[in-house]
């Protein structure tokens, strides 16, 4: 028999862990976090809105990722700031949590609760009742808007005290940064109760477990949406250029439905029976530090059926065949390497239903060689 070997290619199916480093923000500070990753998603549309025309921020940006340590920062901040009565970005005198001598700064801070060394961006406000009085207020502030629309930043903590008897009763504090250049497809799970397009506290959808695979394959990490709706997965081993294919399964006992953003304004309304899974949407990696999120989504691509290719030996001859489906078109690659590899085929082959077969013949057909299928759409 001659020495002949055919590749398959198979994805194998990775230990994935869930992501566990994007904390629980509080059901306000998530408000908070989805209003921005609008906003971030269109600025036109975003300036429409508020009725302002500010051009100093990118036109589009990914969203922001919740994350623990700046969650946790945020909040610590806040809560000296009620305790103390102020409002200001240095540590406060007196701080419960920090050292004002060695830890002065928002950096300094969110290290000390274990962000990793990176940009760290800081808001503050006082007085404000609403998530959405919060953001509008940033957003109508240069400085503050500014660090919310930074693009190069991925990562977000929100952190809000209420304290009585305090001039301002309310305190605000935002981080935005960006460590080891990690990127995520993050998002928030909620059903719009109220129908006001807008995600609001008390619609966060929990347990909506959130999955993402390229070439079939699943990433180290898939996530689990919070009790407010938050998830993040990481995209860390994902290169420019990937598509990526996002999966959502109902990890509870009961139908949930979800109000998916698919542009700043639009909510798809999803239903999925307790333990549905399915594979809602892709998108195509553009830089490997940039976050996405559902409004990034489009339908997924059409998978290729999977045919069999068979080898036979023909009187000296490797005869190729394989079955096809109508509306799609297949190419025979041959290479000795598994590294450089050479068509068959002079022209991609119309799939009809039935059989294709290939023979390959001469003397490069003799030698050891490996053999594999192209499979493109005919359109």
């Amino acid at each position: 028999m001659l020495p002949v070997g055919m590749m398959l290619l198979a994805a194998a199916a990775g230990r994935a862990a869930e992501y566990v480093a994007d904390a629980t923000p509080t059901a306000r500070e998530e408000e908070v976090r989805w209003l921005l990753n609008r906003g971030r998603f269109d600025r036109a549309a975003e300036n429409a809105l508020r009725k302002t025309a500010f051009t100093d921020v990118p036109v589009r940006s990914g969203p922001l990722a919740p994350h623990e340590s700046l969650s946790r920062a945020t909040h610590r901040h806040s809560t000296d700031m009620a305790a103390k009565n102020v409002m200001q970005h240095e540590t406060v005198v007196g701080s419960a949590y920090y050292n004002r001598a060695t830890q002065p700064w928002c950096w300094d801070r969110a290290m000390a609760e274990g962000y990793p060394s990176g940009w760290v961006f800081e808001n503050v406000a006082a007085g404000q009742t609403s998530a959405e009085m919060v953001y509008d207020w940033w957003w109508r502030s240069t400085g503050h808007r500014q660090n919310m629309y930074e693009p190069d930043l991925r990562e977000l903590g929100t952190g809000h005290a209420y304290r009585a008897g305090t001039k301002y009763l309310n305190y605000w504090t935002m981080n935005i940064a960006s460590a080891d250049g990690a990127a995520f497809f993050t998002d928030t799970a909620f059903t719009d109760k109220n129908a006001n397009g807008v995600y609001n506290q008390g619609e966060g959808v929990a347990g909506v477990v959130v999955t993402v695979r390229v070439d079939g394959k699943m990433l180290d990490d898939w996530d689990r949406s919070s009790e407010v709706g938050s998830f993040a997965v990481p995209l860390d081993s994902v290169r420019p250029g990937v598509v990526v294919r996002v999966g959502l399964r109902n990890d509870t006992n009961l139908p949930v439905t979800l109000s998916v953003p698919r542009s700043f304004a639009e909510l798809q309304k999803l239903t999925l029976a307790a333990g549905q899974e399915l594979e809602y949407g892709a998108f195509t990696v553009e830089s490997a530090e940039r976050n996405f999120g559902f409004r990034d989504l489009a339908a997924v691509p059409a998978q290729p059926p999977q045919p069999t290719l068979v080898l036979r030996v023909v009187s000296g001859d490797i005869e190729l065949s394989w079955n096809t489906s109508v509306g799609w078109k297949y190419r025979v690659q041959r290479s000795e390497n598994l590294d450089a590899w050479v068509d068959l085929t002079t022209a991609p082959m119309a799939g009809t239903g039935g059989t294709l077969r290939h023979v390959h013949s001469g003397a490069v057909a003799q030698s050891q060689g490996f053999y594999r299928l192209i499979v493109e759409p005919s359109s």
